[in-house]
């Protein structure tokens, strides 16, 4: 399986920088943001759509809002359960 990256933009802040990509596997289609931290990289993904433009418009969304990694995935729960 191989994982498509497709950059959507950057945050830099005083102590890191947070690069904000959306993915593709297969059918599915989601969000990557990428934390360059002291000379470390946290990466975080989530999968949540088989529409590449929801995916994409979700990812612009929250690089434009600077959403951070550690706070993805409640952001990804709360923006599914508002589509049900």
């Amino acid at each position: 399986m191989v994982v498509e990256r497709y950059y959507v933009g950057k945050m830099t802040l005083p102590t890191s920088n947070i690069s904000y990509y959306m993915i593709q596997k297969d059918d599915l289609f989601g969000v990557e943001l990428v934390e360059e931290l002291d000379m470390k990289s946290i990466s975080v993904l989530e999968y949540f759509t088989e529409d590449r433009d929801e995916a994409l418009a979700f990812t612009e969304m929250i690089c434009k809002h600077e959403v951070t990694p550690i706070t993805l995935t409640d952001i990804v729960d709360d923006y599914i359960g508002s589509r049900s």
